[in-house]
């Protein structure tokens, strides 16, 4: 997930086939931590792997294996 412009946070990208539009910007008031929640969500979409062990990090994979539900990564956002 990126937002679909560094000016625009009311669009967001989850990938090539999906753009999320119309968030109201009210929304990244809630703030969990020091941090909105929503920008949160972005930030642990992305798909890592660890330099050292080559393990890979997919949101994508959890959500389907784990919570049965590809499209969870989306409802949650």
């Amino acid at each position: 997930m990126k937002f679909a412009s560094k000016t625009d946070k009311s669009r967001v990208v989850y990938n090539r086939k999906i753009t999320m539009t119309g968030i109201p910007l009210e929304a990244y008031d809630y703030v969990v931590r020091g941090k909105p929640a929503l920008e949160w969500v972005m930030e642990r979409q992305a798909v890592t792997t660890h330099k050292d062990s080559g393990i890979v990090n997919d949101a994508n994979l959890w959500a389907t294996e784990t919570m049965g539900d590809a499209r969870y990564l989306l409802e949650l956002f």
